[in-house]
């Protein structure tokens, strides 16, 4: 009886302790340091959600200019967050920011390698397994095929993605072909593309 006793006290104790521990992850507000980003973004509405959120919006029209590592992009009826890029422009991490202070959003950077001092990302070309004579997708921006055309480093593609026809870019051959396509492109895979020797679909 004793012994049924002592768990029954522990219990109550135990449950209070987890509880107290999930509140203060909760005050502290900030998630775990991860992945050290290169660049971030922040992609967010420019009312809904946004005008209620008076410490975000200050972050975003105010701080965010500040560094030259972010980017913000407005999207219609999109909740505020903050994306982590890696090397290749991907999305490494996201962070829903509706919770945090303007304070605690540049803290969150911080932990992650971002500042006002850090640079303009320059992304780099994603490495992917080759494909017969293959080497990867390579996506530009706007539809375009040109030479000059933007690069969208972190929609490129390994050689067997198959390749819808709303995207623009070229595909990297290992004889030193680029296949370029534009959008309305049918679509394929890039492995079938460099193994023809005509470069057709």
């Amino acid at each position: 009886m004793r012994t049924l006793h002592v768990v029954g006290y522990m219990i109550p104790f135990m449950l209070m302790l987890l509880l107290t521990r999930g509140d203060a992850d909760l005050v502290d507000g900030e998630p775990d340091v991860g992945v050290q980003a290169v660049g971030a973004r922040v992609v967010s509405c420019k009312g809904c959600r946004l005008t209620g959120l008076a410490e975000v919006s200050s972050f975003i029209y105010d701080d965010a200019p500040t560094y030259d590592a972010i980017e913000v992009v407005f999207v219609r009826a999109h909740n505020p967050v903050l994306q982590f890029l890696d090397a290749q422009g991907r999305v490494a991490d996201e962070v829903a920011l509706d919770p945090f202070s303007r304070e605690e959003i540049r803290r969150i950077l911080s932990t992650r390698g971002i500042t006002t001092d850090t640079p303009r990302p320059t992304f780099v070309e994603g490495t992917y397994p080759p494909q017969g004579n293959c080497v990867a997708w390579r996506q530009t921006r706007g539809c375009r095929t040109d030479s000059n055309a933007p690069r969208e480093f972190h929609q490129d593609a390994p050689c067997d993605e198959e390749i819808s026809g709303d995207r623009s870019g070229y595909c990297e051959c290992k004889d030193g072909r680029r296949e370029y396509r534009a959008c309305d492109h049918s679509e394929s895979t890039c492995a079938t593309v460099c193994t023809s020797a005509t470069g057709e679909l």
